[in-house]
């Protein structure tokens, strides 16, 4: 990533809010529909490094883009789950989620 790639978080409110309050700037609350046009368009930015979406955002994209997602370098996409749907899944930590997304363990 270079210096100055920018970071941005769709999601729900709640998520959206969260990372604000963590210092992301760019932030888009919208439905999942919308997140998915919104995440295409991002991907087509050179200067966009990291986006984080909230988990039901994939199920709305095509499924050939989603596999695509997972053999992109930039930029690196993490999909996280809504407070709902970690209630219900099993948790995956910050490390194994980091391992995932860029192919590299950093925290042991």
């Amino acid at each position: 990533m270079d210096t100055y790639d920018r970071i941005a978080v769709i999601g729900d409110g709640a998520m959206t809010l969260g990372f604000r309050l963590a210092g992301v700037d760019e932030h888009y609350t919208l439905p999942p529909e919308e997140g998915a046009k919104k995440l295409e368009e991002l991907l087509k930015e050179r200067d966009v490094g990291i986006i984080i979406a909230d988990l039901k955002i994939r199920e709305h994209l095509h499924w050939r883009l989603a596999k695509e997602l997972e053999q992109m370098a930039k930029p690196v996409v993490v999909f996280i789950p809504d407070r709902e749907a970690a209630k219900s899944a099993p948790a995956e930590t910050l490390s194994e989620t980091i391992k995932k997304a860029l192919g590299v363990e950093l925290m042991k």
